[in-house]
C-alpha cells in the first residue's frame, strides 16, 4: 500500500492554491523543507530534506493529495497562522488516518502528522514532521 508521507512538506506548497478561507500564508520564493517519518517505535525516523520554489503564498490540504483520488481531506480549520485537518485514505489492508497541523511565520513553516491503520489486529502508527524556511527567490 501507498502512504502519502514523502509529500508530506514538498507537494503542501508545490502548486500554486487559490486563497481561501482555509489557508495559511508563507512567502513565495525558494524553499528548503526537512521532513522526519517514524513507522516504528526503537527504529531511527527516515529524513528527507528537498528545496522547491513556491511561486504562490497560499498554502491548502486539498494540494496534499493531488493525484490521489483514494485519500480526502477533512475537517479543516484555519486560525491566522495555524491550518489543521483530517486526513483518512481507504486501501485494500485497511484505512489510514491522520490528524494534522501546520504553522506559519511567513519565511518558515512547522508542522506533523500522526497517522494510525490497523491491520489484521495489529495497529500501526505514523508519525510525521516537518520543517520548512524560505532561502532565498526562485532561480
Amino acid at each position: 500500500m501507498r502512504y502519502p508521507i514523502s509529500w508530506a512538506m514538498v507537494l503542501m506548497m508545490a502548486a500554486a492554491t487559490s486563497a481561501g478561507a482555509d489557508s495559511i500564508k508563507v512567502e513565495p520564493g525558494k524553499w528548503e523543507f526537512r521532513s522526519e517519518a517514524t513507522m516504528m517505535p526503537g527504529q531511527p525516523p527516515k529524513t528527507n530534506v528537498t528545496t522547491e520554489c513556491i511561486e504562490d503564498g497560499d498554502v491548502d490540504p486539498d494540494k496534499f493529495m493531488e493525484g490521489d483520488e483514494t485519500c480526502r481531506i477533512s475537517d479543516v480549520t484555519s486560525s491566522g497562522s495555524e491550518l489543521k485537518w483530517k486526513m483518512t485514505c481507504p486501501g485494500p489492508q485497511g484505512t489510514l488516518t491522520g490528524d494534522a497541523v501546520l504553522r506559519s511565520k511567513g519565511t518558515t513553516v512547522s508542522g506533523s502528522m500522526n497517522m494510525r491503520m490497523e491491520v489484521g489486529g495489529q495497529v500501526m502508527q505514523i508519525n510525521n514532521s516537518w520543517q520548512g524556511r524560505r532561502i532565498g527567490a526562485c532561480d
